[in-house]
Parts: structure tokens; sequence; C-alpha cells
């Protein structure tokens, strides 16, 4: 059972044609319950029946988030900047329990061959030591300027963080901190020759800290990594047409990932390498249709860590995605300003575990979505738009991924949202 409310806005003022100002803010509270099997100690020694456990996994997460930007944009000569100078909080509390059995994997065993559904399962009486009420707060301050020289695009981006978690444990009732910071930044640069074509290349560097802990109840390190990337993007002079080619190589250290041992768990990961290429192209075939490509190949490694998962590819990751998508807009008649969308995703097969011994099958889904322009019916709507997104518009079951050769979890089945929104 989940529960999640948030809310929010957006100031935004500007002072001058040179200085402009704006804020944004979200408070997020979720909440969620689970009870759930596990079969933990893998198969009896008939080779067909499970041996599980039962879990309970009850969590609340209160997040608030801000962010301050002013931005300027002047010459100095034949260079025209675009400068944002930024200061943002956030403060996240993080309650969790995780409960199992202290009398051991005790619960009725399943046989998979010929499965006994509705037996008793008995409820979780067992105090995991990752049970713990996690505060995080990040302060960040930022600056980065954009240079146009003629045909010429460089930017340069740094970002300054600092850090405090504090972990109070349910299991035990001590207290640890956690402090931390990070220098990071970025650097890219474009040329827009005159027939279209602008090539790229960009540096950046990363710092992300993570929520939660292992078996142990130790708190997550920081994540912190560096990308490299280089591209080139293809626009027609005079079409809103364009394409995007990009290869990329990302290292990250202290990925959260499975743990081997207790797959119930996380444990971080020594350092992840990441390096693939995107394509992706954007098509206005008349004034009412525009569709929309892309393909990701992803070639993940564990290039170093302290377990059997070295120069292993990590898990739940698939290494090929793809995804074609339709809009169809009518601009007269009774039915003008309904927009309709279709789109196909492909999901390719990922590592079910840690030592790599099996996949998970591709899977294809079928997306669907409605918006109409409700100021177009009367004029007593103007402002409102009301939309309708279906997302696996078949309920097509697939594995999304798995942790081990006894726990993978079914992708998200068909989920259709309703909003409607107004603007003023």
């Amino acid at each position: 059972h989940k529960t999640q409310e948030s809310v929010g806005y957006e100031l935004e003022h500007r002072f001058n044609d040179i200085w402009s100002f704006k804020q944004n803010y979200r408070f997020l509270h979720n909440k969620q319950t689970i009870t759930y099997a596990g079969a933990d100690n893998g198969y009896a020694a008939d080779g067909v029946s499970l041996l599980r456990t039962s879990y309970l996994n009850d969590g609340m997460v209160n997040s608030h988030t801000l962010d301050n930007q002013a931005k300027a944009k002047f010459s100095t000569g034949p260079i025209h900047h675009q400068v944002v100078i930024g200061l943002d909080y956030q403060h996240i509390q993080f309650d969790h329990y995780f409960y199992g059995l202290s009398s051991g994997y005790t619960a009725p065993a399943i046989n998979v061959a010929s499965p006994q559904y509705g037996q008793s399962i008995p409820y979780p009486d067992f105090m995991f030591g990752t049970s713990n009420a996690q505060t995080m707060k990040q302060l960040g301050v930022y600056a980065q300027d954009q240079l146009d020289i003629g045909k010429w695009s460089f930017l340069l981006g740094m970002r300054q963080d600092w850090v405090d978690e504090d972990i109070a444990s349910y299991k035990t009732g001590t207290t640890t901190s956690q402090p931390d910071r990070a220098f990071t930044w970025r650097l890219g640069g474009v040329y827009r020759f005159d027939n279209g074509i602008a090539p790229y290349a960009s540096y950046s560097t990363s710092f992300q800290p993570q929520v939660g802990t292992g078996f142990n109840g130790d708190p997550f390190k920081p994540s912190k990594g560096e990308q490299y990337e280089i591209g080139i993007k293809f626009q027609p002079t005079g079409y809103d047409s364009f394409i995007t080619v990009a290869a990329f190589h990302l290292t990250q250290q202290n990925v959260p990932t499975s743990d081997p041992a207790h797959p119930s768990f996380q444990v971080q990961t020594g350092e992840v390498r990441s390096q693939g290429m995107e394509i992706e192209g954007h098509a206005s075939l008349t004034n009412n249709l525009q569709l929309i490509a892309s393909y990701t190949y992803t070639d993940l490694l564990n290039t170093k860590s302290n377990s059997s998962s070295l120069d292993k590819v990590p898990v739940g990751i698939p290494r090929n995605t793809a995804t074609l998508w339709a809009d169809y807009s009518l601009r007269e008649g009774f039915l003008g300003g309904l927009q309709i969308g279709a789109g196909v995703r492909y999901i390719g097969g990922s590592y079910g575990d840690t030592a790599n011994s099996f996949m998970t099958s591709p899977t294809t889904l079928l997306d669907l979505g409605l918006r109409y322009d409700l100021g177009r019916a009367s004029s007593g709507l103007i402002g409102w738009t009301a939309s309708l997104n279906a997302s696996n518009l078949l309920d097509k079951k697939y594995v999304a991924s798995c942790s081990g050769d006894t726990f993978c979890s079914w992708g998200q089945g068909r989920l259709v949202l309703a909003s409607l929104k107004y603007q003023w």
C-alpha cells in the first residue's frame, strides 16, 4: 500500500533586460507498506520446494526541496553571456522499518512444480538493522556561464555541496553522523555550422548523497562520478526536425546494487563503468504530425568491487532500449484542440544476478496519450487542459529486473492517469 502527495510552487520575476530571478519549492510526502514472502534460502533437498520467510517493509519520506536562481544576460565585447548563480537546499527525513522472522525460514515452502496457494504465512516479528530514522540536509551553491562567440558556444559550470546525514537506529538506539562535501564542475563546447550540423563535446563530474543503509545498518556513502561525452546535432535550416547522435563514457563510485548474500538488501559497488551511444530524432512531418524516435546502447561493467561482482555487469539495467512515439494534433472542426499520441517502448533483457548466470527476457510495451484544450470547446474554459495517459496499455506481464535466482520484480502493469490542469 502506497500513498504519495506533493505540493510546490514556481516564482519568476524579471527586474530588467539583464537580471531575472527564479525560485522553486516542493514538498513531497511518501508512505509505503509492503508485506511479502521471499525465498532467501533457495530450494529444499527435493529441488522444487522454495524455502520461504516473510517480510514487512514500512517506510515514510518527507522531502523539502528549495532552489534559488539569479540569471543575467549581457555582453562583453563580442562575447554574449548567460550567467546563472544559484543556491539550493534539500531536507529529507526517511523513517524505515524492516522486519523478518525471528525463527528463521519457517514460512511454508512452496512447490514451484505444483504450487499450493492460500497457505498461512506467519507475520514478521524480527527487526533488521536497517530499521532507522535518517535525516539528510544538503546545501549547494553553483554558478554557470554560457558564452556565445560567433558560431562557438561554451559552457562552464561549478558547484559546491555540503551534506550532513544523521542516522538513528531503531535496532540499537545509537545515532551516527556522516558529514561530507564535494566540489564538482562541468565544461562543454559546441560549434554551429551554417548547414545545421553542430558537433559538441563535454566533461562533467557528479556528487550524489545516498539515503539508505546496508544489511548491518551502515549508512551508504555518497556516489561520485565523471562523464565524457561527444556528439553531433543536425537540424536542417528552416525545419523543426533534428537528430542527435552521442557517445558517452561514465564512471561512478559507490553505486547501490543488490546484496548477493542478502537479496532483500543492497550493497555499494566500488566502481561502475558505463559507456555507449544514444540516437534521438524529432521529425515534424506535417503541421499536425510529429514523430520522436530514440535508441540507447549501454555497456556496463563493475570495474572495482570487493566481491565476486568484479568484471560483471550490474543487474537490472538493459543493454538495449528503444522508443517510437507519434503525436497528431487536430486543429480544426469540432475536435480542434485534441492531441493524440501513441508509442511503443522496447526494453532489452538484463542480467538477473551478480554472477551474470541468466538474463531476463526483452519486452515491447504500448503507450497511449490524449490531451484536449477545453478552451476550444467553451470560452468559459480557457486555460483548462484535460489529459489521459496510459502506459503498458495492453497490461503486458513481464519481469522488469531480478536480484538473484529467487528474487524478481514484475514490471509496471497498465497504468492510467487522468489530469486536469489550469494555467493563467
